[in-house]
């Protein structure tokens, strides 16, 4: 019986960093217009946000260390959290509406399930995706 093993080379190669990809496209979509731009400081926060989740898998894919690579989705994790909290602020303060809302609640929690898997990933192979590069 022959094994293949599945070889990553690039961060678009990976689930996770791909959904984080398509929340900050979508932040930054939405953030460009209508209520967001009477609010440039909301704008940044979800921006930055959304860049953070995305920079911050990027750094975990990459490290040797395993317990590094967890650390770091920990943080990914905690900036998504921050965006999530941000979006309902936006929402509750009339500054998005709810389909824009739902709509990038719903990528963010796609970015939460892949950031999720990817971290059972490393804790049973003990290996970062991309960390041999």
């Amino acid at each position: 019986m022959v094994t293949r093993e599945l070889v990553l080379v690039r961060c678009e190669d990976v689930d996770g960093w791909r959904d984080a990809r398509a929340l900050a496209r979508a932040v930054y979509l939405r953030t460009d217009g209508a209520g967001l731009a009477h609010d440039p400081l909301l704008a940044a926060a979800l921006r930055q946000g959304a860049n953070g989740v995305m920079a911050t898998i990027a750094e975990a894919l990459r490290h040797a260390d395993p317990a590094a690579a967890l650390e770091r989705l920990g943080h990914a994790a905690e900036a998504l959290h921050e965006v999530r909290a941000l979006l309902y602020w936006a929402l509750t303060g009339g500054v998005i509406g709810s389909p824009d809302h739902d709509e990038l609640v719903a990528l963010s929690s796609r970015a939460g399930r892949s950031l999720a898997e990817l971290e059972r990933s490393i804790r049973r192979t003990g290996v970062a995706p991309l960390a041999a590069e």
